[in-house]
């Protein structure tokens, strides 16, 4: 009963399904404060414990067909939550693997946006959702987006590059800065999909606060052509591997060791390639959770 609105009592008309709530410790109270979630906290923000609802018989006559939709808006937040704990995972897992194509600064503002965005979880997770962090979720959006072209435009520009060719009899050479440059693209590669994961989850808190149609779904479709950018990356890396693996050619390399050169620095293309297929694809199915949960909670919220 803590959780309804006192009007639901006093217009039958308009009334819900009618619970006694039973938890350990308070309930979580909504963004807006009018409401409470089906849970209580602990002191470090985390869910401590999960309220049990039991049916009150005898106001049975003051509710109606519409008792789901409250249930359903505890079901929603709870699947917000574990979505949000879920890409502050995976994020913070790639932030140390940070590679030092970004100067110590950005990278510095990356892991910031990290901190920041498990502090905005945190606040969510008690209920509350400031002011503030609305504005400040268009500055995480902005130094994404510069650190993001900023990452494309270097990898491009590495994977244009072709690998020194400097000795005029071997390929000794050849092979260690064209291994250095696959390896290094791969490190680029996976910069560039935690900056698109952390655009993603800054997104998905912005989705949370209402109004602003409009800019929410500009947002999802830049982020979605993002991705789909980051994946034409392929044909980039492709094209590159092609003309590296042309030169392997020397006097004085029998063409079984020009052959083994070749397989080596193509085994390290490869896994330059899984990695940019393995981070577009992360990015994708983050796209479509928060956008599954954003739909469900437009219909039942």
């Amino acid at each position: 009963m803590q959780a309804l609105p006192s009007v639901l009592v006093a217009n039958a008309h308009h009334g819900r399904h009618l619970m006694e709530v039973t938890i350990n410790g308070e309930l979580v109270r909504t963004a807006s404060g009018k409401g409470f979630r089906a849970f209580s906290v602990d002191a470090s923000g985390r869910i401590a414990s999960q309220a049990t609802l039991f049916d009150v018989t005898h106001l049975t006559k003051l509710v109606d067909a519409a008792a789901v939709l409250q249930i359903a808006s505890v079901v929603v937040a709870q699947k917000h939550l574990a979505d949000i704990s879920a890409k502050l995972d995976v994020i913070a897992k790639g932030i140390d693997r940070l590679s030092t194509f970004l100067d110590v600064g950005r990278r510095a503002r990356i892991s910031a946006t990290y901190g920041y965005l498990r502090q905005v979880a945190q606040a969510l997770q008690r209920g509350e959702m400031p002011a503030p962090i609305r504005d400040e979720l268009e500055a995480c959006e902005r130094d994404l987006l510069a650190f993001q072209h900023h990452l494309a435009a270097e990898y491009r520009q590495r994977a244009q590059e072709p690998a020194k060719h400097i000795d005029a009899v071997g390929t000794g050479e050849l092979l260690k800065s064209a291994t250095q440059k696959y390896e290094s693209l791969t490190s680029l590669a996976h910069d560039m999909a935690l900056c698109l994961k952390t655009r993603v989850l800054a997104w998905h808190v912005l989705s949370l606060y209402p109004g602003e149609p409009q800019l929410k779904l500009v947002r999802q479709d830049d982020i979605s052509a993002e991705i789909a950018e980051l994946r034409t990356l392929l044909s980039d890396l492709d094209s590159a591997l092609e003309g590296d693996l042309d030169r392997f050619r020397a006097v004085f390399n029998l063409q079984t060791t020009l052959d083994e050169r070749k397989k080596m620095v193509t085994d390290v293309a490869a896994t330059a390639r899984a990695g940019l297929v393995e981070g577009t694809e992360a990015c994708e199915k983050s796209v479509r959770a928060t956008s599954r949960l954003i739909l469900v909670d437009s219909h039942d919220l």
